[in-house]
């Protein structure tokens, strides 16, 4: 039904935690207050599930941008590498040069 106080069973005397869940039931009903507690219980169930839902979906996002940063942190990495690289194979092109000149003047 669309009433939440109001439960469409089937009475299964059978299954002993069917029946501790519907006696635990029909005494809410009987009882204002215990009915108001377990209004505020399941109130409390739905925020707090709600609640730890946001803080997990916040986790996930945080995690994404951390994996996110370290894949651009080890695309720099790489880029660094390469240009370290550059610069020993111009160091040594530099070098093969200086002694080529040094040859040339020296006539050697």
């Amino acid at each position: 039904t669309d009433d939440r106080q109001q439960l469409d069973f089937i009475n299964e005397k059978s299954n002993p935690l069917t029946q501790k869940i519907v006696d635990r039931l029909n005494r809410a009903i009987a009882d204002r207050d215990l009915r108001i507690k377990m209004n505020l219980e399941d109130e409390i169930e739905r925020t707090y599930g709600r609640e730890m839902n946001e803080l997990v979906q916040k986790l996930i996002d945080k995690d994404t941008q951390l994996a996110d940063k370290e894949t651009q942190l080890a695309d720099k990495d790489t880029q660094l590498a390469d240009k370290e690289n550059q610069l020993v194979d111009k160091d040594n092109e530099l070098e093969k040069l200086r002694k080529e000149l040094e040859r040339l003047k020296t006539g050697k």
